[in-house]
């Protein structure tokens, strides 16, 4: 199995440094706007706010004519890569047509390919700032001080195949480690539209929430990209002690917010795609993606051959009530074919 980490080249610190200037020069451009979206009560509130990058919180803006959004890559390149070619993502919006790609995080580890994961995301993120938006999962968290690099969440296997093919470069995390920081933690959409990594905020915060700025906090956003979800019950706490939520907390906070649909990751979805109705009504619904793994799938590097990779796509002009959001499988060419 080939675990090897690509040798950091000048053109990938270059990468890096190029996708922070992006970030930074999203938000400066977002600065008219970022009263109306740190204040605004419910998603509908920014009906007529264009695309912008406020703090932690991505507007996605008016609904384009695509949307495509991928769950946990964990480094697994050949999905990544073979749901861009499914979608005809390239050719789209190079020929300047309103697509847009929301990545939900976790771009590491268990995966054999996560430099190449990570590289084509911010390759993406340069050439295509206004189309794409990348979200921070729980495993793109590093700290690096005095030299030594920590990862928040376990298996690192990255960071050890980095030590065993010759050391790491902790220039380079240091780097990385700040740009995964200015990752947005959530995209909302005028629409009811809210994407995350993992959910929403702990349960005492909701009590709190007032306006979609309170989610622009550091202790918030960490919970938006480790909580888990336990829906069997109304009011959760998961066993690991890890922020989670239940079904009568998720309806609380899509109901503050006027959250018609949630679409995370971080959970494992063994079909890949999977669409929980969470309220009585059934106006709430909670979508789980996940795009990694399948069966022989050798970037996987022996995890989630249980899983068939999807994504989640919504096509066509016109309300978002009216477009519904279909979950597709992914693909994968073999590797060494084509």
């Amino acid at each position: 199995m080939n675990r090897r980490f690509p040798r950091v080249s000048d053109q990938d610190r270059a990468l890096v440094r190029r996708a922070c200037w992006v970030l930074e020069a999203l938000r400066a451009g977002s600065a008219s706007h970022a009263s109306r979206v740190r204040g605004a009560r419910r998603l509908a509130d920014l009906v007529g706010v264009p695309r912008c990058l406020v703090g932690r919180i991505q507007c996605l803006g008016p609904p384009p004519e695509q949307l495509v959004v991928l769950g946990d890559l964990h480094g697994c390149f050949n999905t990544f890569r073979a749901a861009l070619e499914q979608t005809r993502f390239f050719a789209r919006a190079e020929a300047g047509r309103d697509v847009r790609l929301v990545c939900l995080g976790d771009y590491v580890n268990r995966g054999v390919r996560s430099f190449h994961v990570v590289r084509l995301a911010l390759l993406l993120l340069v050439r295509f700032p206004e189309r794409v938006t990348l979200l921070r999962g729980n495993h793109d968290e590093y700290h690096v001080r005095d030299g030594r690099i920590t990862p928040a969440a376990l298996p690192a296997d990255w960071l050890d195949a980095c030590r065993a093919d010759g050391g790491v470069d902790a220039g380079f995390f240091r780097d990385l480690s700040r740009l995964f920081d200015a990752l947005p933690a959530v995209a909302v959409g005028a629409e009811g539209l809210l994407l995350a990594h993992a959910g929403p905020p702990a349960p005492a915060r909701l009590r709190s929430l007032r306006t979609l700025g309170d989610l622009d906090t550091p202790a918030c956003a960490r919970e938006m990209r480790w909580a888990r979800a336990e829906l069997a019950r109304e009011n959760a706490a998961p066993s690991d002690g890890s922020p989670g939520f239940g079904r009568r907390d998720l309806v609380e906070f899509m109901e503050r917010l006027g959250v018609r649909t949630m679409i995370v990751g971080h959970r494992v979805v063994p079909e890949g795609a999977e669409c929980a109705v969470v309220d009585g009504a059934g106006r709430c619904r909670l979508w789980t993606v996940s795009s990694m793994g399948g069966a022989g799938n050798r970037d996987a590097g022996g995890h989630y051959g249980h899983v068939t990779p999807c994504m989640l796509v919504r096509r066509g002009a016109g309300p978002f009530r009216r477009r519904k959001l279909w979950w597709e499988r992914i693909t994968p060419r073999r590797r060494g074919a084509g």
